[in-house]
């Protein structure tokens, strides 16, 4: 069967055509060197990462509950507070989480492969 015949084509992005989970690993680098820097969190900065990063993989989102920021934020918020103690830093979390995904969606990009084959498609 050509080309020709085909009528639809369905993947999945995340780590299929984009690797999601380098674009990921990149934002946790950025938000680490944010913590080291501006909060002077030394070890906690990798601890809290490495803690948003299991929350994410067990993440159930139902947009009926609350919105994928908030969701996300608390992620950040509840990593902090469990590592460091102390009141929640809804300010921190929300610094965290805006660095990790906006650094992640710019290292979101088509491999030049996967380009050519959609353009063959």
């Amino acid at each position: 069967m050509g080309l020709s015949r085909v009528r639809a084509v369905f993947f999945d992005l995340d780590n299929t055509l984009i690797d999601m989970a380098g674009a990921s690993r990149k934002g946790m680098l950025e938000v680490i060197k944010l913590l080291q820097s501006k909060y002077n969190y030394k070890e906690e900065a990798e601890i809290i990462c490495n803690k948003v990063q299991v929350k994410l993989g067990k993440e159930c989102f139902h947009p009926s509950n609350m919105g994928i920021t908030d969701l996300r934020t608390s992620h950040w918020e509840e990593a902090t507070q469990e590592t460091k103690g102390g009141a929640a830093n809804r300010k921190l979390a929300e610094e965290c989480y805006f660095l990790w995904k906006s650094t992640r969606l710019q290292h979101m990009t088509l491999a030049e492969e996967a380009k050519a084959m959609l353009t063959e498609l």
